[in-house]
């Protein structure tokens, strides 16, 4: 029998490992709501000439039942010792790993409205490649468990068909349940669709994209030079490597328990829309209100952006 059949999720596991060279560093501490300190900020991280994932920090002086933080000292370490390119260049820059880092998926009202399904990485762990130790080994990945929603051919703007499959998924998270999305290559398309099918879980593997495409056209002048037009695409993906057999039902996520979430998500989205709805109208009227762009409400999420 399911261990979902009490109609609760549990967390899905949703890790990223990377390894590669810290391009930006901004940290600092800051008091957080309870007056403590802690460690915020954002870390760049390049894996490869063109894929660079940011990766964001949050880590607190002390645990919930009072005692020193085991995450403190080592961000303290990064903020004072880690070097970035931008500091110091390419050839001096710090080659950072971090292992065992965090997957957030939100739903949340921005000030362009809904931003559904947006995923961010967190991590609180990160460490110093020791090359003595073993080689440099430059990469950005993930694992995750979902209970799988769709499989459906990628089209691009024209309509046609890539050749790719966009694997929907549906991601338990500790308090809410998220939608997010995988990308399969051409060459992995017919074994996802002869394994997988909608209601099944699996854990899957794959690799981080966060990059930008150039294109240069060359338009040629009827006077003076040439000129050179770029158009850039930001690339934001996460595409498939690899996945398990189907779960077994005794761990695989129920179909009843997995309808229940997404309708407390939908509910909850409602909920945003009126009350975002509202704080725009009170804000026409000129009221004061640097937090009425949302309900103040956001969920979905992970385990370990805040230790």
């Amino acid at each position: 029998m399911s261990e979902e059949t009490n109609n609760t999720l549990r967390q899905a596991e949703a890790k990223i490992n990377i390894e590669g060279i810290l391009t930006e560093k901004k940290l600092e501490v800051k008091p957080g709501k309870d007056g403590k300190n802690t460690i915020q900020g954002e870390l760049s991280v390049k894996t490869s000439d063109t894929n660079t994932v940011k990766v964001r920090v949050f880590v607190t002086e002390f645990t919930k039942a009072g005692d020193q933080n085991k995450a403190w000292a080592g961000m303290n370490t990064v903020m004072r010792e880690f070097h970035s390119v931008a500091e110091v260049g390419l050839e001096n820059a710090t080659k950072v790993q971090i292992s065992g880092g965090n997957i957030r998926l939100q739903t949340y009202m921005g000030k362009n409205g809904l931003q559904e399904g947006a995923v961010s990485y967190g991590a609180s762990f990160v460490n110093h490649v020791d090359e003595a130790k073993a080689p440099y080994n430059p990469h950005a990945t993930f694992e995750v468990e979902g209970y799988v929603k769709s499989i459906v051919p990628e089209v691009n703007k024209e309509g046609e068909e890539t050749g790719r499959l966009k694997l929907n998924l549906w991601v338990p998270t500790y308090d809410g349940i998220e939608p997010m999305t995988l990308f399969v290559p051409e060459h992995l398309a017919d074994q996802v669709q002869d394994l997988y099918e909608p209601g099944q879980t699996a854990q899957f593997d794959g690799e981080l994209k966060n990059n930008v495409i150039v294109k240069e056209q060359v338009i040629h002048m009827a006077i003076g030079g040439d000129k050179v037009k770029k158009d850039y695409t930001y690339v934001d993906e996460r595409v498939m490597t690899g996945g398990s057999y189907p779960y077994e039902e005794e761990k695989a996520y129920s179909a009843e328990a997995i309808k229940i979430a997404v309708a407390n998500r939908e509910a909850s989205i409602e909920e945003m829309k009126k009350n975002g709805a509202a704080a725009k109208q009170a804000a026409n009227k000129g009221n004061v209100a640097n937090n009425v762009s949302a309900s103040g409400r956001t969920f979905g999420g992970f385990n370990g952006f805040k230790m």
